[in-house]
């Protein structure tokens, strides 16, 4: 008898008896899964394997009838079907200096494909610009901002399966302006032979 499920699912097996003995029958696991977990109730085997596990195992089992009597052990095949798992898109944290540009190497995990290189950008921030190449998050904030944005990404593996958005966490340091002066027309009227000062107009 086999039994046939997908991964990260449980499945049920009905097991068959033909005795001339005394009922009730009991049925009794003998050995158990390499993998996962069995258990029985009534004549109903319930398998559940390991998270994210796929592959063939098996169950032995044995049925007792109602006067003691023992059968031979008995198989149950179990096979456990692949299925693809969407990759995990890292959260990250970015830090530069306002008027600079930030660079961020984006990773994810994938439990049973390559690992993603396929990256895409989801909601930008409204205090710069965010772009992606590759796996490289590059953000140039506005001129003169600073403070703390975000930006959310997402990463497909090689079978198409998309991740579910991740944040990168983006701290832009504020730095002391340097002044400048102001290069305005400025006309002096003064009496000859008196001093006098000028303030320079100056901006940052």
């Amino acid at each position: 008898m086999t039994l046939t499920i997908l991964e990260d699912t449980s499945g049920t097996l009905k097991l068959p008896v033909s005795d001339d003995g005394p009922s009730p029958y009991t049925f009794k696991i003998i050995e158990n899964p390499g993998s996962g977990v069995a258990s029985v109730a009534g004549d109903t085997l319930t398998y559940k394997p390991d998270p994210d596990w796929n592959g063939s195992t098996a169950v032995t089992f044995v049925v007792i009838d109602g006067a003691g009597a023992q059968s031979e052990i008995a198989t149950a095949a179990i096979t456990v079907t692949p299925v693809n798992d969407p990759p995990v898109a890292a959260n990250l944290n970015m830090t530069l200096d306002e008027d600079t540009t930030g660079i961020a190497t984006l990773s994810a995990t994938d439990i049973d494909s390559p690992l993603p290189t396929v990256f895409e950008l989801l909601t930008p921030s409204p205090y710069g610009t965010a772009t992606i190449s590759s796996s490289v998050l590059s953000f140039i904030p506005n001129k003169d901002w600073n403070g703390v944005t975000t930006v959310t990404y997402r990463t497909q593996d090689t079978a198409g399966a998309w991740s579910q958005p991740a944040t990168v966490t983006i701290n832009v340091n504020p730095v002391n302006d340097v002044p400048t002066l102001t290069n305005k027309p400025l006309t002096i009227q003064t009496r000859e032979s008196t001093p006098m000062t000028v303030r320079a107009a100056v901006s940052h």
